[in-house]
């Protein structure tokens, strides 16, 4: 659990679990689904303003500002090559779980819940709720690689009133369970 600041076990080193289920507006979502090994996650507060200049004197000056669009987005790449991810990725349609028919819902693809459980060495844990997002890849996936192959995507935050109206974007909730490591001891601390 996050402490009052200033404190050092607010300090913290990322690692965790991401699902998805998929979203529905009937108000159901899917089973949550482990998407696997994954090395990064990033979310981004998109946000555009506009502003109003004061034109009365020789310069202008901002004197009212207004926000004209808000969202979100979150970049994640998957290093396990599963039907699951390629399909989010290649934007197609699984046949079964072996195959993959490409670009089949371009125009509508399907929409996802996304929920990412930190599990920190150090510092406190949050779970993360995106309850409405639309994946699609965010850049160019090795086929012959050198290195560990992995699926790059990106998830656009859309804004879900019909099944959670008081906070429509997204969720994040402090864990109970902190994990802080010394150089001589691991606690685990619960409140």
């Amino acid at each position: 659990m996050p402490q009052a600041s200033p404190s050092v076990n607010n300090l913290s080193i990322g690692k965790g679990v991401m699902y998805a289920a998929t979203y529905s507006t009937l108000g159901a979502l899917g089973a949550y689904q482990d998407l696997g090994e994954m090395p990064s996650i990033e979310l981004e507060i998109q946000e555009e303003t506009l502003d109003y200049l004061s034109n009365r004197s020789g310069v202008s000056e901002i004197v009212k500002q207004t926000t004209k669009t808000k969202g979100y987005s979150v970049k994640f790449k998957l290093d396990e090559l599963t039907i699951k991810n390629l399909t989010m990725y290649s934007r197609g349609t699984a046949i079964g779980n072996k195959t993959i028919h490409g670009l089949t819902t371009a125009g509508l693809a399907q929409e996802y819940a996304l929920k990412f459980v930190e599990d920190n060495p150090e510092g406190p844990n949050y779970t993360w709720y995106f309850h409405r997002t639309k994946i699609k890849s965010d850049g160019s996936m090795a086929v012959i690689s050198e290195d560990w192959r992995g699926v790059p995507l990106i998830a656009t935050g859309l804004r879900d009133t019909i099944n959670n109206n008081a906070y429509p974007w997204y969720k994040l909730e402090a864990s109970v369970t902190t994990t802080t490591t010394t150089s001589s001891s691991t606690t685990t601390t619960t409140a």
